[in-house]
């Protein structure tokens, strides 16, 4: 059995939502807290909408996707 119940997903995507570089170096531990707030909030609402466990992977998967490609972007417009 899974011990935290596909809270990883959710970690993965506080910090990445939070603008946290998964190779290091970037970020703080209040950017952490605000994409971890952000994806609370989400699966909150999702929760009370009565939305589907697979609905509710996917859209967090949704935005894991899409805050990497936020942050691609804004790398590489910085070089």
């Amino acid at each position: 059995a899974d011990m935290f119940g596909g809270l990883d997903i959710d970690c993965i995507a506080s910090v990445l939502v939070g603008g946290i570089a998964l190779q290091g170096g970037r970020g703080s531990p209040i950017q952490a807290a605000f994409g971890a707030v952000l994806i609370a909030l989400l699966q909150n609402y999702m929760l009370l909408m009565s939305v589907s466990t697979g609905i509710r992977f996917v859209v967090v998967g949704g935005m894991v996707a899409a805050a990497t490609t936020v942050f691609q972007v804004l790398q590489a417009r910085a070089r």
